[in-house]
């Protein structure tokens, strides 16, 4: 008697009668075969391990464990049930891509999240690039006091072309932004 299944996980490897004779192939989620020539070790195998189902058995649609599927819970470490996180629970970025976690779930959800939780690390990153900015604008200044009072030339970085401008009643943020041979010709400029 043939008993028909299909594959439900992503590909199963199962004997089936082709043209060519009995023969090994590989079979992807939704194909059908039957057995035999499937052997009963295959079958069995194969169902032990839900990659297969046998048609007739379930309905197509579910896909989650009912009562009747208990063993499902042992696929899930034993520290993730005693902990009480779900596979729902979102993964550290690491993972094998086969569903298993390389590291423990935070058992929050980034949904529970207030708005704006991410203010306080943003508002950091802008006072250290404060911080940086006015520290490259004092290094700046300070080698344009070296210079007594002189033009730099286009030996000097930007940021003392930028400066040097500054003083003479430049905008910060427009010089900023300027090319190198601007800032350059509005020093020169400024030296008539």
């Amino acid at each position: 008697m043939m008993t028909e299944y299909q594959v439900t996980g992503d590909i199963a490897h199962v004997t089936v009668d082709s043209m060519l004779g009995l023969q090994r192939q590989t079979l992807y989620k939704g194909s059908r075969f039957q057995s035999p020539p499937a052997t009963e070790q295959e079958v069995t195998h194969l169902l032990s391990i839900n990659v297969i189902k046998k048609l007739g058995d379930e309905p197509d649609e579910p896909d989650e464990p009912d009562g009747a599927d208990a063993d499902a819970g042992d696929q899930v470490p034993a520290s993730e049930r005693e902990a009480g996180t779900s596979a729902d629970a979102p993964q550290a970025e690491t993972g094998t891509g086969h569903g298993q976690a390389l590291s423990v779930t935070t058992g929050e959800h980034p949904a529970d999240e207030e708005p704006g939780s991410e203010e306080p690390a943003d508002q950091a990153d802008e006072a250290q690039d404060t911080t940086d900015t006015e520290a490259r604008r004092q290094t700046a200044r300070d080698k344009l006091a070296k210079l007594g009072g002189k033009a730099p030339n286009a030996r000097h970085g930007d940021e003392v072309l930028v400066e040097y401008l500054v003083q003479q009643g430049g905008n910060y943020e427009d010089l900023v932004r300027a090319e190198r041979d601007d800032l350059l010709g509005m020093v020169k400029a400024r030296q008539s």
